[in-house]
């Protein structure tokens, strides 16, 4: 008997033991899954979906503990995922935050006093705001479907991170709701594994947290299989050694490793590599000249030709500092700039912003900025660079003299049309142009457009890019830290247009103070990111590339440019005195049918305002027509963005409470449960227009809600439902006359089927 007491013993904790274990490879496994999606996605990043998965795990076991029905828990679900998405991944805990603090500092000024009436209407308007951040994201939501369901391709950053916050949610409730309650930790990992392997096999790339996916669902299955297996000799009688179990995990072990080793293996060989190879080493020696050569004076087959841009095709800024920083800002002139066609430059005191652009740059590196390839073209004097008319563009001429001897690039306000020298212009793409050079010359005349849209014009410009905008404006690398992403989603995921949205980036950045005083950056970190959480000031170059950075990842296009800002204005001469202490970065962003428009992040500069009363009067414009101006014809209603938004509260608010009641009854005692029960029937009772007074019994509260029930009926023939409504009142009530009055306690779970039975009623 001793020695049977000890197997058993042994068994039970051995079978204790398992139970932990197969949860940590649950939970590795999905951590896994999830690692594998957040290397394919643009956003959101690997920490927001990682808490969701823990917050999501932890409330399927809390509903799986607390029993619920799958319905119920799927309905939870599904409201609690969608509130944390929109709070935390769209940004409505930032308007919350701001309510509850305000609500916390409202006290009475007395015992006798109301509350004061300006923090009151302070709090209703951040409530106003509150509900409108809310419905711009129920109405990008609703944008992004109707794309969707048309067929076309429109990425939203913000609804991407809602959408996969809560497919996260889902997938991690229900991990943990089916490894509480049913028992069976494969089955709740299974989810997350299709997960994980379509979004892989969608972008077709190769993932190693796949191989910890394969490895730990190995591991589950043979423990599964064992568990089984000593079910049936546990029912059989069959006796079984204590070890067993210990001896099949760690051959299962050894099993697993083996397997993924062997496909980590064979996935890494392929053919045509080897193939590629055999060739490589068939081939002769190349006979590129190497340091031996230039030793023995061997002349090289052949001399690249010179390239106008290639000391300016990866300039290096921020981290070397060449704009904004340096002997570079000194007050000696650069050059004096003329311009013609646009009238009252200097209105009210201000003068009119002007930027003089060389260069633009569009691939972000982590450490710097560079170009993507680029072709030039040799073009004569005068020779129109681009199309003269652009919507919402006036045509500028500009006389430009340097002051410091010849030069070469040519510096024009927007994008260039002609200049009266010969020149090579080097395009990125056939409407991409990176820069022009000029060869050398003191003084030159050029033309170009000059960008002049109202604010509502660009909020009504959409987000139709063309393709190369969306291909080349949009990249980021894929080493970008989630904490750049995210915030970038927190500071826009409220805002209705990608003109709002870069205003939002704007006004944070220009919070930041401006510095030249500066630690060089280090070379193991992301420079928009160290720039962003750690050093938080700054000069242009460091503003120019987080806006840019933080466009994107908000799926606005921007790019980085580089020149001078205007400069002084001379009144007597009507020129711009330019110095190289006017050396800058600033941002431009991409809107559809208008083109590039400036921005200035700089906190050391005044923000651009965009405001048609600069172009003149006589400029001519394209009349626009309602769908430029008002609502586009793809878009949503915004009468029916308001109702489903309120119909969506109202749910998630009846859902919560609906949960909440549900808890707070089944905590109370049986008592306390019963005569509960009995207050509401009463209650709902007199509401339907039973007789009764306040002191009635439960018997005589029964039996006016049966008068009434058997009363609503003209022909006294009671419908089906109502019979058994009948039924459940005097079920309802024996029950309460039981624990009412009755010394003995009622057996099983009575209290339960009182809340059963009145939930129905």
């Amino acid at each position: 008997m001793a020695e049977h007491g000890l197997i058993v013993g042994t068994l039970n904790r051995s079978r204790q033991i398992k139970k932990p274990i197969s949860l940590v490879l649950l939970f590795i496994l999905l951590t896994s899954a999830i690692a594998s999606v957040t290397s394919v996605l643009i956003s959101p990043d690997w920490g927001s979906l990682w808490r969701g998965l823990v917050y999501g795990l932890l409330l399927g076991w809390f509903l799986a503990v607390l029993r619920q029905p799958a319905w119920r828990v799927a309905i939870i679900v599904l409201a609690v995922s969608s509130s944390y998405a929109l709070l935390f991944v769209g940004g409505l805990n930032k308007y919350i935050s701001v309510i509850l603090i305000n609500l916390a500092g409202v006290t009475p000024l007395s015992r006798t006093s109301n509350f004061p009436s300006e923090a009151l209407t302070a709090i209703g308007e951040q409530l106003m705001e509150l509900f409108k951040a809310a419905l711009v994201i129920i109405e990008r939501v609703q944008t992004w479907l109707f794309a969707l369901g048309a067929g076309e391709a429109a990425f939203d950053p913000t609804v991407a991170a809602l959408i996969w916050s809560i497919l996260v949610w889902i997938i991690a409730a229900w991990a943990g709701w089916v490894a509480a309650a049913r028992k069976n930790a494969l089955l709740a990992a299974l989810p997350a594994i299709l997960l994980s392997v379509g979004a892989l096999s969608y972008s077709e790339r190769e993932s190693f947290a796949l191989y910890m996916i394969l490895g730990c669902t190995l591991l589950l299955l043979a423990m599964i299989q064992h568990n089984r297996r000593e079910q049936a000799w546990d029912e059989s009688q069959v006796a079984y050694p204590p070890r067993k179990a210990r001896q099949v995990s760690s051959f299962a072990l050894f099993l697993a490793l083996g397997l993924v080793a062997c496909s980590a293996i064979l996935s890494s060989i392929s053919l045509p590599r080897i193939m590629e190879w055999i060739s490589a080493q068939r081939e002769p020696i190349s006979t590129r000249e190497d340091d031996i050569g230039k030793s023995l004076g061997i002349l090289p087959g052949a001399i690249s030709t010179p390239d106008p841009f290639e000391e300016v095709r990866s300039p290096g800024l921020p981290r070397a500092k060449l704009i904004g920083s340096g002997p570079e800002l000194s007050h000696q002139s650069v050059m004096t700039v003329v311009v013609d066609g646009f009238p009252n430059i200097f209105r009210s005191g201000q003068v009119t912003p002007f930027y003089w652009r060389g260069y633009t740059y569009d691939v972000y590196t982590g450490h710097g900025w560079r170009t993507s390839d680029t072709g030039s073209d040799e073009l004569p004097a005068n020779h129109v660079i681009q199309p003269e008319q652009w919507t919402d563009h006036i045509l500028l001429h500009q006389t430009i003299r340097s002051t410091v001897g010849q030069v070469s690039v040519l510096h024009a306000a927007g994008e260039p049309v002609s200049v009266d020298r010969p020149s090579q212009a080097a395009w990125r793409s056939p409407v991409d142009l990176f820069g022009v050079q000029i060869g050398t010359a003191v003084s030159y005349q050029a033309r170009s457009l000059f960008p002049i849209p109202s604010e509502s014009t660009l909020r009504a410009a959409g987000q139709r890019y063309p393709a190369w905008v969306t291909r080349r404006y949009l990249s980021l690398p894929g080493e970008l830290p989630g904490r750049v992403e995210e915030l970038a989603i927190h500071l826009t995921a409220s805002e209705p247009t990608p003109y709002d949205r870069a205003k939002a980036i704007e006004r944070y950045l220009r919070t930041f103070p401006y510095t030249l005083d500066l630690p060089h950056p280090p070379l193991d970190q992301d420079l928009v990111d160290y720039f962003l959480f750690d050093l938080r000031r700054g000069y242009c170059d460091y503003y120019a590339s987080a806006m840019v950075v933080l466009a994107r990842a908000a799926g606005v296009p921007a790019r980085i440019a580089t020149g001078y800002a205007n400069g002084v204005y001379n009144l007597n001469s009507k020129r711009f005195m330019v110095s190289e202490a006017d050396a800058h970065t600033w941002v431009e962003v991409y809107f559809p049918d208008i083109g590039w428009v400036h921005f200035e992040p700089t906190a050391a500069r005044p923000s651009w305002v965009n405001n048609q009363a600069q172009a003149p009067v006589a400029t001519q414009h394209p009349e626009s027509s309602k769908e430029d101006i008002g609502i586009n014809a793809g878009e949503p209603n915004r009468l029916w963005v308001i109702i489903l938004g309120g119909l969506a509260v109202t749910g998630i608010a009846g859902i919560f409470w609906t949960a909440y009641d549900e808890i707070y009854l089944r905590r109370l005692t049986e008592t306390a449960g019963a005569v509960e029960v009995f207050r509401r029937m009463k209650r709902y009772a007199k509401f339907l227009g039973a007789d009764m007074e306040h002191g009635d019994t439960a018997l005589e509260s029964a039996r006016s809600l049966v008068y009434l029930i058997q009363g609503s009926s003209p022909t006294g023939n009671i419908p089906g439902y109502l019979q058994g409504s009948l039924e459940l009142v005097a079920g309802i009530t024996d029950k309460i006359m039981q624990i009412s009055y009755s010394p003995h306690s009622l057996k099983g779970n009575e209290k339960g089927l009182i809340l059963q039975q009145w939930k129905v009623l």
